[in-house]
Formats: C-alpha cells, sequence, structure tokens
C-alpha cells in the first residue's frame, strides 16, 4: 500500500503500508497515539505546533513541551516504518494516510447533497455506508485532556444529525423498519431529541405499532418536563394528535363504492325484464374482470328484494348441445340467476341460455369481458326474450380513494391511490383484493399525508447487521482480515482458499488459519458447511464491504479473481469490482467461447448477462443481441476459425493465465 491506513472510529486501528497492523505493545506511550489522533483528524493539512503543544503538553514549559514532541513524532516514525509527518516551520503535516473520519464526513457532504435533492433512497444508502464506517463513538483515556472529550462529542452530535437525516429519507420513501432503525439510535445518542422522537412515533406508527408511537410521546414529554421544565414543541404535539386522529374512519360498503351509477342501471334493467310478457329474460352485464360486477349484481339484488343465485362461486351444468323440448332439464332456482364469467360465448351457449330463461322463468345475468355496444347485438332480435345490457366502468381516481379508505379504514395517501391506480387499472375487485393482501403483508404505512405503502426493502435500504459493531473490539488484525476476505469472496470458501489469499495478500506468510478460522466460527461470526465457510449472516456482508477502504476492496476483488475456483460469471464480477475492466473483458470473451463450444446454455447466458454490464465500447461483439442469435453468431465464427479453415485476422491482444487459464487468440477474437 502507498499510504497508511488509520481508524479512529471504536478502538483504534493502524495499518502501516505494507499491510501490517501495529500492536496495543509498540505504542511506548499514550502521547504517541494521541499525536497521531490529532494528525490524522486534520490529515493532509497544516496543524500548527502551538496547538498540538496545547493539547497534548499543556502543563509543560514551552522547550520542553517542543523537546516531547520531537521525541514522540520520532516515535511514530518508527511505528509507522515511513516518513508520513512532514514538518513545515511552526506546523506539522501527516500525508499520505487514509482516515476513517475524512471518509465519512465525504459521505456526510454526499448525504446532505442528496437529501436536499430530494434523493431519498440514495440518502439512505449513503447513510448506510457512513454507518459502517462508525463502528463505535472515538475512545476517550484518562491520560488524554479535555480535546479529545470535545472531539468524542462532536462526532456523537455529527453521527446524531446523519442518523436523523436517514430516518427522515426512509420515512419518505416509505421503508418504515429502516426509519424506525436509524430513529431508535439516534434516540439512544440523545434522548432528549424531539427530532429522533417524532422519527420514532412515525415509523411505530407505519409499523401499525400506535401503543408503542404513542408511549414514546409520553416518555418523551415526561422527560422534557422533568429536565427542562419545559412542555415538548408544537411540531411534536400536532403529530401526537394526528396519531390520536387522524387514522381510523367509519367503514363503509366497500363492493358497491363507485358503481352507484351502475347499480341503478341494473336495477333498472331488471324491473323491466320482470315486467316484459315472460316476466323473466337475459342481462349482459358488461365490464373487465375484476372490475366488481358480482357486487353490483347483489346490491341490485338485495334493493329490488330479489333472491340470487352466484354459479360463480357453485358448480354449473352446462350442456355442450341445444336443449329440446324432449329433454328433462333441471336448472338453478332464483329470481336472478349469474351465469359464470366468459369471455367468449360458444355458439351452442346462447340457445342454452334462452332455453334456460324459458324453462326455468328466471332472469339470467351473464357477465362478459365485451363493451356494452356490441352486447344486445350477441342474441339479436330472434331471441323472443327481453334483453338488457349493463355496463360496470373502472373507478375514478375518487372512486379508488373511497374504496382504499374503507378497507383500510384511514385516509390514504395520494401516492398510495395513483399506485392503486397504476396496478389495478381502476377496477375495484382486483384494488380491494390489493388493499387487503398489502395489510396482510404488514405493507401499509401511517405517514402524515395519509396510509401509504412501504416500500420493499432491498439490500440497500436493509438495516445492517452491525457485525463490526459488536465484534470489532474483540478480533485480531488477522481474524478481521480472514472475515472480509470471505465477505469479498461471497462463496464457500475452504481453509485453503484462505491460506492461498494470506499468503497473496501478505508476502511471507507461513501460518496456517485453522485457528484463525475456529475463533471466527466459536464468535458466530463464520458458519461451518461441507463446502466450505461462509458468513453467518448474509446480511452482515454489505456492512463489511462499506467498512472496508475502497482501494484495499479493490484489491481484495483482485485477489479473490486470480486465485479461488469461481465459475466464470463470478470471476469477470470481481475482475470488474476490482476496477480491472479489461480483464474483465478479455476473462468473460474467453469463457464464452469455451461455453458455446460446449454448448453450455446457462453458462454462456450468466456470462452474457455479466458482460452487459461492462461499458458499451468495452463488450466483446454486440453481447445486447438475443441469446440464441449470439450463440449461432459464435459458433458459427468457432467453426469457421477451427483448424482446417480459414485463418482468423491477426488480432493484438493480452492473454493471461491467472484464474480462467490460457486465453487463447481465437477465443479472445471470438
Amino acid at each position: 500500500m502507498e499510504t497508511i491506513e488509520i481508524r479512529l472510529f471504536g478502538p483504534m486501528l493502524v495499518r502501516r503500508a505494507d499491510g501490517s497492523v501495529v500492536q496495543q505493545a509498540e505504542w511506548r506511550t499514550s502521547k504517541t497515539m494521541d499525536l497521531l489522533r490529532l494528525l490524522a483528524l486534520n490529515a493532509g493539512q497544516a496543524v500548527t505546533i502551538s496547538s498540538l503543544l496545547d493539547k497534548l503538553w499543556p502543563e509543560v514549559e514551552a522547550e520542553r513541551g517542543r523537546a516531547s514532541l520531537r521525541t514522540a513524532a520520532s516515535q511514530l516514525r518508527k511505528i509507522l516504518r515511513t516518513d508520513n509527518l512532514e514538518r513545515r516551520p511552526g506546523s506539522m503535516i501527516l500525508h499520505r494516510a487514509w482516515v476513517d473520519t475524512h471518509a465519512y464526513s465525504a459521505l456526510m457532504v454526499d448525504a446532505d447533497r442528496a437529501r436536499r435533492a430530494g434523493e431519498h433512497a440514495e440518502t439512505v444508502l449513503l447513510v448506510r455506508q457512513a454507518e459502517s464506517l462508525y463502528v463505535d463513538d472515538i475512545e476517550v483515556h484518562d491520560t488524554a485532556g479535555d480535546w479529545l472529550e470535545a472531539v468524542h462529542r462532536e462526532w456523537r452530535e455529527r453521527r446524531l444529525e446523519l442518523l436523523l437525516d436517514a430516518a427522515d429519507a426512509a420515512a419518505a420513501v416509505r421503508w418504515a423498519r429502516d426509519s424506525l432503525d436509524f430513529a431508535s439510535q439516534a434516540f439512544r445518542i440523545d434522548p432528549h431529541s424531539e427530532h429522533a422522537g417524532r422519527a420514532m412515533m412515525r415509523a411505530l406508527a407505519g409499523l401499525g405499532e400506535m401503543e408503542k408511537a404513542l408511549s414514546v410521546y409520553d416518555r418523551l414529554r415526561h422527560d422534557l418536563a422533568e429536565h427542562f421544565g419545559v412542555d415538548p414543541s408544537p411540531q411534536t404535539r400536532a403529530l401526537h394528535l394526528q396519531l390520536l386522529t387522524g387514522t381510523v374512519q367509519k367503514s363503509h360498503a366497500v363492493g358497491v363504492i363507485g358503481h352507484a351509477d351502475a347499480v341503478d342501471s341494473l336495477v333498472a334493467a331488471l324491473s323491466r325484464v320482470r315486467r316484459s310478457a315472460e316476466g323473466c329474460g337475459l342481462v349482459w352485464l358488461c365490464g373487465e374482470a375484476g372490475s366488481g360486477r358480482e357486487s353490483v349484481v347483489e346490491a341490485a339484488s338485495r334493493q329490488l328484494g330479489l333472491s340470487m343465485r352466484n354459479m360463480n362461486r357453485e358448480p354449473v351444468w352446462m350442456p355442450r348441445q341445444p336443449l329440446d323440448s324432449s329433454r328433462v332439464f333441471s336448472g338453478p332456482v332464483a329470481d336472478v340467476v349469474v351465469m359464470p364469467s366468459t369471455e367468449h360465448l360458444p355458439s351452442h351457449a346462447l340457445s342454452v341460455l334462452v332455453t334456460l330463461v324459458r324453462r326455468q322463468q328466471v332472469t339470467l345475468v351473464v357477465p362478459l369481458v365485451q363493451p356494452v355496444a356490441s352486447a344486445p347485438g350477441i342474441l339479436g332480435s330472434e331471441a323472443g326474450i327481453a334483453i338488457e345490457a349493463v355496463e360496470v366502468p373502472a373507478l375514478s381516481d375518487d372512486d379508488l380513494a373511497s374504496l382504499a379508505r374503507a378497507v383500510l379504514q384511514g385516509e390514504p395517501a395520494e401516492d398510495l391511490v395513483l399506485r392503486l391506480r397504476n396496478l389495478s387499472s381502476g377496477l375495484a375487485g382486483v384494488a380491494s383484493s390489493l388493499l387487503r393482501n398489502w395489510l396482510e403483508e404488514g405493507r401499509i404505512v401511517w405517514t402524515a399525508d395519509g396510509l401509504d405503502l412501504r416500500v420493499a426493502d432491498d439490500e440497500q435500504g436493509s438495516p445492517p447487521a452491525g457485525v463490526l459493531r459488536r465484534s470489532l473490539p474483540l478480533l485480531r488484525a488477522e481474524e478481521l482480515d480472514v472475515l472480509c476476505m470471505v465477505a469479498v469472496a461471497d462463496v464457500q470458501i475452504s481453509r485453503r482458499d484462505v491460506n492461498a489469499l494470506m499468503t497473496a495478500w501478505y508476502p511471507g506468510w507461513n501460518r496456517d488459519t485453522t485457528e484463525v478460522l475456529g475463533r471466527l466460527v466459536e464468535r458466530d461470526l463464520l458458519r461451518l458447511t461441507p463446502e466450505g465457510f461462509r458468513l453467518q449472516q448474509r446480511a452482515s456482508r454489505r456492512e463489511l464491504l462499506d467498512w472496508l477502504r475502497p482501494w484495499v476492496r479493490q484489491k481484495l476483488h483482485r485477489l479473490v479473481a486470480e486465485t479461488l475456483v469461481l465459475d466464470p460469471a463470478s470471476r469477470v464480477q470481481h475482475w470488474m469490482a476490482a476496477g480491472r475492466y479489461q480483464l474483465a473483458c478479455d476473462a468473460g470473451a474467453g469463457s464464452l467461447a469455451q461455453a458455446c463450444m460446449a454448448d453450455d446454455r446457462p453458462a454462456a447466458l450468466a456470462l452474457l448477462e455479466v458482460l452487459r454490464t461492462l461499458p458499451p465500447k468495452m463488450q466483446p461483439l454486440s453481447v445486447n443481441q438475443p441469446l440464441g442469435m449470439y450463440l449461432d453468431n459464435v459458433q458459427r465464427e468457432l467453426q469457421r476459425t477451427a483448424p482446417g479453415g480459414p485463418s482468423p485476422e491477426p488480432v493484438d491482444t493480452e492473454s493471461h493465465d491467472r484464474g480462467t487459464g490460457q486465453v487463447t487468440e481465437r477465443q479472445s477474437r471470438v
């Protein structure tokens, strides 16, 4: 490594440029550690000698303090084994150093920019990455002065501000659990923060935990009164009032919401049919499947006091041939009979329906997925019975909002109504089923704008497992390295693979990692399976990758691609993660040619999907064409350049034999 790595959050960790970690016993005095802390907090910037003396040796004479500073700087150079300290007139600078506090500050700036731009999901992602760096507060020891306690408080306050921004951003994209996770951490940092309390109340209410949300308000109100003698702010009291009064409303009859006109039309149609000469007839009920046609029939029948039988909910006999007077037939008995819904009526079904109407003296309602304009012409004027047609249209946005209000027992947000419109196309039955499914799945959340749909949590949105925050103080340097290697590899890894990676990482490494792997298994960080070792919690991988210094993460990806036995698609992904795009292109092209020659279509498809993520100018051939066409073109090219066939044109390409084997000129050309 060209630079040293300094971790100030949690237990102080210093990694030299050669990759070795400074052990605790190597620090001769605490003043040497404090000097490195002060310089690291201002890495790349000049720190005046007077400020160093005031913080490290405040009660010592100036000349004696300067001598102590020279001694501590000399010890620091010996410990780091490189001269990273630059002495300037009246100041000192630490250069060629990566410091976690600086990386955290950069993520804070990016998160604030995303928050101001309204990019809420990006804000959550950036704060998650920052949280992976902030494994714990900066440690304060007895020998340090007040300056270290001030630094400790400053970073706690900056983290509190970042967590609150993340809680608000997660609430904006309906990630209620993530918002609760951020808000809870912020509330632990400052139990008197009304902003954190409000974020917790919103998140708990969004998850349906109204009692817990109200208890947070009671706790906050009691603490403010006891410690400061004040009441909660108007914003907090307004949120409390919303929780008490703004969620529950009176239920309505869900089935007929938005279909009042259709019910009235069907009531009029049934009345005309029953007043006809036969006293019975046929009604075409036109509307899309899921539009609520059956609910309309039920409402109209109740309004007229007619008995109804729904053949969509019970077996029905429909003869294949037209009925005649010589055959005995027993049909359903009721004033109104709803026949099975259909898109296309077979030719014989028309005469069957007419016979049923006449013999049973019933009114048949036939749900059709067909425009109402063409419904009366289905039977024509030769049927000899009364015919009516009624249409059940899609719901308007206002009707959808009323339906959502009745099903959810609360006021829906505009975004929920819009999403419901897009998914249901305004069909009442489909919309009602969607709403009930969202309730059962726990995806309906409370927000200040009304009830809304929680976005499904993905890997970026889900909370971290907290592995580093819990285990970092207990891990040795080699254990931390092995844990990160397993996380980067993302496959079942054997003990031999770990030894190979450690040897590649530390030249001259000659120790067995059996004991290290055993300790990681005992601490419940790794799991031993018949195929090898893997992370105990898959969710902790993202946290470990975000904690790694970017350059180290890229180097580990490169070592994994060079060292381990992987499937071709995974190897290409590791080359890409290492920033070696040309190697990823070459390895992918060679492996794709081999998969085509072996007619291994699954492997070829996996490679194509990975290669399509490369920049367009770096993609081998045209990988965006369909798989079948691509494989046919590749196979024809292989046959053309096979031994005995035409010689391929000379191609200047880079061959490599690490990980994927020798890439020949012919394979690279393909």
